[in-house]
């Protein structure tokens, strides 16, 4: 069958004639802008001037309300748990009410759908509670307890909030971009896996990106983020685990700066948040600072 693209008029002509007509509805960008599935442009992109809007469209795909329901990429650093020839450790579930455990099965499921968790015969285990957050919801942790106290501890430093002020100097111009789900954008060491492993009323998971609460998730993440813009630290950077914040003088340099740290995060596929950016501003808020060229 010949596939050809025909105008409204033709299909018309067509219809009169009684003859059999093929659709193929093509999306153009109008089409797509208006697809709720993808990612609208984050507030901020209106705020920043006309030249930095343009760099933000520019690298949009880096911005998004949830990770990609994939993996992601394999680097230098991944999460290891070192426990040396301890015996495993494997704690049962705790008892939870009807609330938790509804919350639990829709959480895993999301886990599972997303490919960041696994079922696991793993011969550790520990168990899940649940801390409630704003507006009536639960936060799903891990209760790792167990697992940290035989883990072998990461001396890997992170940075101190003071030197991280003090570099901002006579700053005028600050970007802050938080990264989404920051955690689960760092693998676990494949040997390691089988540690991370939880009990539930439906059975047993271990997780294949870092998952919160372990004693040396924050090490390894700063590790990563210091490895991937390594070459701008203290100089246009600071990083403190996911939060980076881009300082400069002027507006013009602000930009090339913004668009080195983006290209650096294209490179590492590392993804931010649609919602908790803050780019081009002349104050911001940081590790509970508020900073300005004051």
């Amino acid at each position: 069958m010949d596939l050809n693209l025909i105008s409204t008029k033709e299909v018309l002509r067509h219809t009169k004639q009684n003859q059999p007509v093929y659709l193929c509805i093509i999306k153009t960008s109008e089409n797509l802008s208006k697809d709720s599935s993808l990612s609208q442009e984050p507030p901020f992109f209106q705020d920043a001037s006309p030249g930095v809007q343009a760099m933000l469209r520019e690298y949009q795909s880096l911005f998004r309300d949830s990770l990609p329901h994939q993996l992601p990429t394999s680097r230098a650093v991944d999460h290891s748990i070192y426990t040396g020839d301890a015996t495993p450790v494997n704690r049962p579930a705790y008892q939870l009410n009807q609330a938790q455990l509804d919350e639990q099965a829709q959480q895993i499921k999301d886990l599972l759908d997303r490919g960041l968790i696994r079922e696991s015969t793993s011969p550790w285990g520990s168990p899940v509670l649940f801390v409630p957050k704003p507006g009536g919801k639960w936060r799903m942790c891990v209760d790792y307890r167990a697992l940290n106290s035989l883990t072998t501890r990461n001396t890997y430093p992170l940075p101190r909030i003071q030197e991280c002020l003090d570099a901002f100097g006579t700053a005028r111009y600050f970007s802050k971009i938080d990264l989404v789900s920051g955690f689960w954008q760092l693998l676990v060491n494949p040997d390691h896996i089988q540690k991370t492993a939880f009990n539930t009323r439906s059975g047993k998971y271990e997780f294949l990106v870092m998952p919160f609460g372990l004693t040396n998730a924050p090490s390894s993440f700063q590790q990563l983020m210091n490895g991937v813009l390594r070459d701008f630290l203290f100089d246009f950077v600071v990083v403190y685990l996911d939060d980076i914040v881009i300082y400069s003088k002027t507006e013009s340099e602000h930009s090339g700066h913004l668009r080195k740290v983006f290209e650096a995060l294209k490179k590492a596929q590392l993804f931010a948040s649609s919602s908790k950016c803050s780019i081009a501003q002349e104050s911001i808020e940081f590790c509970g600072h508020h900073i300005s060229h004051n």
